[in-house]
């Protein structure tokens, strides 16, 4: 392997707002030659035409969709020579399209990046992962995002599991500008309505009547939607995610239970916006923000109300505790440039 590796990443790179797309830029920014292979363009459209047809031809739909992904990928055997095939959530590539791939490659080390939960609590999801669950033995390292996934990992066949985070992606998430604008929201939540989130935001905007602004997908599902209907949105990612979080007084943050996870994105994107984090009191947030001097936690909606109203009331200690998350940032160095960089070095050493 040469000391500047070729990588071939594949993921979803449709726009900035893709964790893929942040964590491939990264490699770029790094000054790595990378050459992307975007599985987002085989996304099937969302077209009424596409939707009739999923109805009546069902997993044959696809079946032909997850062929026509292999097949491109398979057709850059002779075009690269990676020496890291770097592939995140590879949940539609066959064992057939891997082992041609490795054949073609043999030098190559094969990284998976996954930290979705294949083994968590979402029933509904669980059929999507047996093929890669099926395949974990195949990749030399798998970079996960629980303690718990290297046990489950590894009792699959894993050859070696670590952990890995997400990071501040620099380019989107900074401090807001001077003289941007006005706060919009005293509090907002931006997320998918799922697991004890749609509970809590019920509670939040009726009993307790905090003022939430929440942006996301399938909260028309629930009743707070239609109960509270001004204050729910469209969801919003990329620069419009960022404008909500300069915008807020205050933006929450959940984790997903379902997932079993104790930090998540939101965890390095609130407090690298500048945004003041208040976010579920969970051991992996206490470790990496200390509580009341970079950012306030909850375990209770009542006490996420009473911390929301206080700060609401407070707005230079307000804007103090934002000030140190995003220090912290800094001084910690949670930049998504640097996570990328320790994960290329457990691929190879001299890649560090």
């Amino acid at each position: 392997m040469t000391a500047s590796p070729l990588i071939l990443f594949t993921g979803d790179l449709a726009d900035v707002s893709m964790s893929s797309y942040q964590r491939c830029d990264a490699l770029r920014r790094l000054g790595h030659a990378v050459q992307s292979f975007d599985y987002g363009a085989f996304r099937p459209p969302e077209t009424m035409a596409f939707r009739v047809r999923r109805r009546i031809f069902g997993p044959q739909t696809a079946r032909a969709q997850d062929a026509l992904l292999n097949r491109s990928l398979l057709a850059l055997r002779d075009q690269v020579k990676p020496d890291i095939v770097w592939m995140e959530w590879p949940r539609t590539f066959h064992r057939e399209t891997l082992e041609q791939l490795r054949a073609a490659w043999p030098h190559a080390i094969f990284a998976c990046f996954q930290d979705d939960n294949p083994f968590g609590d979402r029933e509904e999801e669980r059929a999507g992962w047996e093929l890669f669950a099926q395949n974990i033995p195949f990749f030399d390292i798998h970079f996960v995002k629980r303690a718990e996934d290297i046990v489950e990992f590894t009792k699959r066949g894993a050859r070696r599991t670590v952990l890995a985070m997400h990071g501040v992606y620099e380019p989107l998430f900074r401090p807001r500008p001077e003289g941007a604008g006005e706060t919009d929201y005293a509090v907002s939540f931006v997320g998918t309505a799922l697991d004890h989130r749609v509970d809590h935001i019920r509670e939040l905007l009726g009993f307790q009547r905090l003022p939430v602004d929440v942006f996301g997908r399938k909260w028309y599902k629930t009743a707070s939607r239609w109960r509270h209907f001004r204050r729910f949105h469209a969801p919003v990612s990329g620069q419009a995610y960022v404008d909500v979080i300069w915008r807020s007084a205050i933006s929450l943050a959940f984790v997903s239970s379902s997932n079993h996870d104790d930090h998540t994105m939101r965890t390095f994107e609130i407090p690298g916006a500048g945004g003041f984090f208040l976010g579920e009191r969970t051991p992996k947030h206490c470790e990496l923000f200390e509580e009341g001097k970079e950012a306030e936690y909850f375990a209770s909606p009542a006490e996420c109300a009473d911390k929301a109203r206080f700060y609401l009331k407070n707005p230079v200690l307000r804007d103090k505790i934002a000030t140190a998350g995003r220090l912290r940032c800094e001084r910690s160095d949670y930049f998504l440039g640097a996570r990328m960089k320790e994960s290329l070095s457990l691929c190879h050493p001299a890649n560090g």
